[in-house]
């Protein structure tokens, strides 16, 4: 029997907000790609309970941008999480930043 190690948080909309169904609750969903854009975005005291955690992404917006840094951050920040992930960060042509991550699995499974 395999365990179950996907991780669940309240469902959020379009706009980032909590989602409430036709009957006013509020609903479970799967949420490892919530938490890992969650991770990437957070700066410092983000999370209460982990004031250093998050790869602070936004620091680099219209700056210049150390793409071997911001990769080693993210992997070590994705990695305290619990995440076992294959990350990557480019440049385009157009000076934007793409990040491709893929979680290979949780710890413990």
């Amino acid at each position: 029997m395999a365990i179950d190690t996907r991780r669940f948080d309240f469902a959020l909309d379009g706009s980032g907000d909590l989602f409430f169904t036709n009957l006013g609750d509020l609903s479970l969903v799967p949420s490892d790609n919530q938490l890992i854009e969650d991770n990437i975005i957070a700066g410092p005291n983000w999370w209460k309970n982990n004031p250093t955690g998050g790869a602070n992404l936004g620091v680099y917006l219209n700056g210049p941008t150390d793409i071997q840094f911001l990769t080693k951050i993210a992997i070590l920040s994705l990695m305290a999480d619990g995440y076992n992930v294959s990350f990557t960060a480019i440049m385009s042509l157009l000076d934007q930043l793409i990040i491709n991550i893929k979680n290979a699995a949780t710890n413990g499974n």
